[in-house]
């Protein structure tokens, strides 16, 4: 089970299918895989402080493509957007 409840990159609430990784002693959670690639590209200290402080659902969402990944509907956030 994850540490967390949101997502730390997305801010979207954590999905069972959405991965996992190891973390300071403690397994994070994820929205999505694409997530996960995202987390291992951030330094140490921006991982951290993703996890402090994660993005909120109405912020932006940067260059993550919502397309590329099978959680898309999972994510609510969408409405107007066709899958």
């Amino acid at each position: 089970m994850a540490s967390n409840s949101v997502c730390p990159i997305m801010g979207h609430d954590v999905t069972d299918d959405g991965g996992r990784v190891e973390f300071d002693g403690k397994t994070i959670g994820f929205c999505c895989s694409g997530c996960i690639e995202k987390w291992n590209a951030l330094s140490a200290e921006d991982q951290a402080e993703h996890l402090k402080n994660p993005p909120s659902e109405e912020g932006e969402h940067g260059d993550h493509d919502h397309g590329e990944h099978e959680n898309h509907e999972a994510h609510g956030d969408h409405e107007g957007e066709s899958a």
